[in-house]
């Protein structure tokens, strides 16, 4: 019971790590996908583990018990021999000085045994090859009328039949061979309902592939009508607290994730503070949604010296009236 609820858990966890996996996928968050990726190899090297010596140990009672058992025929066989060799210690009995009258013909035994054997084999091919000679479809038609009395009585349910051909009727006989259809019956809902069901499944996997595939991938999108992108960060140290800290931490964050996230660059971008943990930023030209993902990712990621980054607003800014 124990081993099945060990299974139970290292299944939910690594069905709970690879959801999670992709999540991080999803939101460009690279370095929690990473911790999950190691987390879900080391859960999957953990089961395995655990099947493998489940396996051993079943092999060990296996070999164990054969062990047990071939030592109870070895045993047997010893205690058969010695009690044989107890009722007849001499296994060859003719070649024994007391049953030989002189010494030399107990050397004539052996080769009149080997020419024995080499007559009898002679023999049983002979017999063999005259049986492969005789027999064929006539033979088999007269074993076959012979052995007709011992097959089961044939049954006559046709209309008219009169008297029964056995001692059994067909309800006594229960349901035969032939009575049964060779091909099933075909069942049209069971096959339409595996049909879609395989259909539904491989459209949602294409779909998902494709999801992620645009979630992950820098894809040419097509430019915002916006004037401007605009994020609003709450930034925590861990180390260290104060107006100073704050804004030395989150202009590190900023410069960490500002050059090579994005495949627009952020050169045109500034960063202004809000309130003592609270900074905004304003990246021109807008950034389009993939670009955006990117970005919001690295900075709720990025966790480094003990900074860590909220994202508490997004949005795309327009442009004045005035402007054209």
């Amino acid at each position: 019971m124990l081993k099945y609820v060990s299974y139970l858990l290292g299944g939910v966890s690594a069905a709970a790590t690879a959801l999670y996996l992709f999540v991080y996928l999803y939101r460009w968050q690279w370095n929690r996908a990473l911790i999950c990726g190691v987390l879900l190899i080391a859960i999957e090297v953990l089961l395995l583990g655990a099947i493998i010596l489940t396996r051993l140990n079943r092999l060990e009672r296996t070999i164990a018990a054969d062990d047990g058992r071939s030592e109870d025929v070895r045993r047997r066989l010893r205690q058969s021999r010695d009690h044989a060799y107890e009722e007849s210690p001499h296994a060859f009995r003719r070649i024994d000085a007391a049953h030989l009258g002189d010494q030399g013909a107990r050397h004539v035994f052996i080769p009149v045994l080997l020419g024995l054997g080499v007559v009898l084999s002679a023999l049983s091919w002979i017999v063999q090859r005259a049986a492969r000679l005789t027999v064929g479809p006539t033979s088999d038609k007269r074993l076959s009328r012979r052995l007709a009395p011992l097959g089961a009585p044939a049954v006559s349910t046709g209309p008219g039949s009169g008297a029964r051909s056995g001692p059994h009727t067909a309800s006594q006989l229960g349901p035969q061979l032939e009575d049964e259809p060779p091909v099933p019956a075909p069942r049209p809902v069971r096959t339409f309902a595996i049909g879609a069901a395989v259909v539904a499944l491989i459209v949602g996997a294409a779909a998902s592939i494709d999801a992620l595939g645009d979630a992950t991938q820098t894809r040419r999108e097509g430019i915002p009508d916006s004037a401007a992108t605009t994020l609003v960060m709450r930034v925590e140290t861990k180390w260290a607290s104060g107006d100073a800290a704050n804004e030395n931490a989150a202009i590190s964050l900023w410069e960490k994730c500002r050059h090579g996230v994005t495949a627009a660059p952020l050169d045109n971008a500034d960063m202004s503070r809000l309130s003592t943990d609270v900074f905004a930023i304003v990246v021109r030209p807008a950034l389009t949604d993939n670009d955006l993902a990117r970005l919001r990712g690295c900075l709720a990621d990025a966790n480094t010296g003990g900074v860590q980054a909220d994202i508490i607003g997004e949005g795309q800014a327009s442009a004045p009236p005035w402007l054209p």
